[in-house]
């Protein structure tokens, strides 16, 4: 299987992509397309997940265990920015706004994640990192 995708975001946007769909049409293949409307920018997105490895790296450098392995719970995982997400976003978003992926979360409820997460680390574990805002795009 393999994916495609198309971010329409005016007139042109939508003809090109109503000529792709056309084009498969007519040469007789079946595609399935779904819609996704995104709550972030591609520019916000970029911003959330080098937060991320930068506090990956954090908690790394700081000697903070990661969680244990699934296999074996003395082997403590490094931190990435995948496991920052599973086990320390992915469970407040939950909580928080009962939804199953941050690309759920408004803007505004995003910042308000990142905030708390980053904050809660600093208090406990005198990690700084920073956040969303900087050259990357606000939230």
């Amino acid at each position: 299987m393999s994916a495609e995708s198309w971010t329409v975001k005016d007139a042109n946007g939508a003809k090109l992509f109503c000529e792709f769909v056309h084009n498969n049409l007519d040469a007789g293949k079946e595609i399935t397309y779904s819609i996704q409307t995104l709550t972030r920018s591609q520019q916000q997105n970029k911003a959330f997940y080098a937060m991320l490895t930068r506090l990956a790296t954090a908690l790394n450098d700081a000697g903070i265990e990661g969680p244990p392995h699934l296999f074996n719970s003395e082997w403590r995982q490094p931190w990435t920015k995948a496991l920052c997400k599973a086990c320390l976003f992915d469970p407040v978003i939950a909580a928080a706004y009962e939804k199953g992926s941050s690309s759920q979360l408004s803007v505004d409820e995003m910042s308000g994640i990142v905030e708390y997460i980053l904050s809660e680390i600093s208090q406990r574990f005198d990690i700084h990192v920073g956040g969303l805002s900087g050259p990357m795009g606000d939230f």
